[in-house]
């Protein structure tokens, strides 16, 4: 079985080498990734109104240990800015759209003061209760592993974490986001581990590169509801409804 990846996009990799630094025991951070990987993170929820994510982790207990994260806050004003300030940039924009981010992003971000990046872990005062000393233990790094992953797959989550919908705030702005291009049919080639850039393939560099559905990045799916349903005709005689009908409902 293919190995998970992490920090598989520019801003992933930057989100988690925040999170490391000034850590003291890298085997906390090793069972943490350990922990999320063999699916013991149990639940996350934001609460957007006190900031906090509370998190289940399963761990040698019966019951599961619950982590606490305070979410560093975005100011929507700032946000609004930034988003309009994306006219001028329709390329960067266009990026974000399709869930990529330009490597000056954070850059433009910043001179809005929207800081997307934690400093490091302390940023959030984790809390867990389980009798490990205070800081970042396993289970603590579990949630951050998988932040991470949602992090690399949609850049949104970035924003998201801060309290703020950045789709909805370029809504406000007359962004249509549904007449934007959209990811198309895909076939297993398309996205096989020997197509992916090398910024993204280099993670597994000088081993032998996985073959079949071993080598298929999961996390670069992206939802294809819209591209299945134009392959349809308007009406079909299985379904009177036709294609209206199945995208309600779909």
């Amino acid at each position: 079985m293919a190995k998970l990846q992490f920090g598989t996009t520019w801003w992933g990799r930057k989100w988690l080498e925040a999170l490391q630094q000034g850590q003291s025991d890298p085997g906390r951070e090793s069972r943490g990734r350990s922990y999320f990987t063999r699916g013991r993170v149990l639940g996350l929820e934001i609460e957007n109104e006190t900031g906090r994510l509370l998190a289940r982790v399963q761990g040698t207990a019966a019951r599961p240990y619950r982590v606490t994260l305070r979410l560093p806050r975005i100011d929507p004003e700032k946000a609004r800015r930034l988003a309009s300030a994306l006219a001028a940039h329709p390329q960067t924009l266009a990026l974000l759209l399709e869930h990529q981010l330009e490597p000056g992003f954070d850059e433009l971000a910043r001179s809005f003061g929207v800081n997307l990046f934690p400093a490091s872990a302390e940023d959030f005062a984790p809390v867990c209760t389980c009798p490990d000393e205070p800081g970042c233990c396993k289970h603590v790094w579990a949630v951050f592993y998988a932040l991470v992953r949602r992090i690399d797959t949609d850049p949104f989550e970035l924003f998201r974490l801060g309290g703020v919908d950045f789709g909805e705030t370029l809504r406000g702005l007359g962004v249509d986001l549904e007449a934007q291009p959209r990811t198309g049919i895909l076939t297993i080639d398309s996205f096989l581990f020997w197509k992916l850039p090398a910024a993204e393939a280099g993670a597994a560099a000088g081993s032998e590169p996985p073959k079949g559905f071993e080598a298929v990045p999961l996390y670069r799916l992206q939802p294809m509801e819209k591209a299945l349903l134009s392959l349809l005709p308007e009406k079909f005689a299985l379904l009177p409804g036709g294609r209206p009908w199945l995208a309600r409902v779909w």
